[in-house]
């Protein structure tokens, strides 16, 4: 909006405004660190999940309290995750 007393030109004219310097960015290893964390997290929800609900004698869905079901879920996960980081250490070092 433009000032009565103010011309034209200088109201066009005006600089544009750089923002504040916003969070510094986060590296890759930040980045996958981040990632592998919340997989491990929802990983150990499905596990969670898949120990205490399941199909009961009708059925239908019920609270069936199943351990074995929740520990297959959860090495499954912890084997993507652990072959991840073993490929990704594997990586790192036949860079250098």
């Amino acid at each position: 909006m433009r000032l009565i007393n103010e011309p034209l030109e200088a109201a066009v004219m005006k600089p544009i405004e750089t923002p504040p310097d916003g969070p510094p960015e986060a590296t890759p290893r930040e980045i996958l660190q981040r990632l592998m964390i919340g997989l491990a997290i929802w990983g150990l929800l499905l596990a969670i999940g898949a120990a205490i609900f399941g199909v009961g004698a009708d059925g239908d869905m019920a609270v069936v309290i199943r351990p074995m079901r929740g520990v297959i879920v959860a090495a499954c996960v912890g084997g993507f995750l652990g072959f991840w980081w073993l490929m990704l250490k594997l990586n790192r070092r036949s860079e250098l």
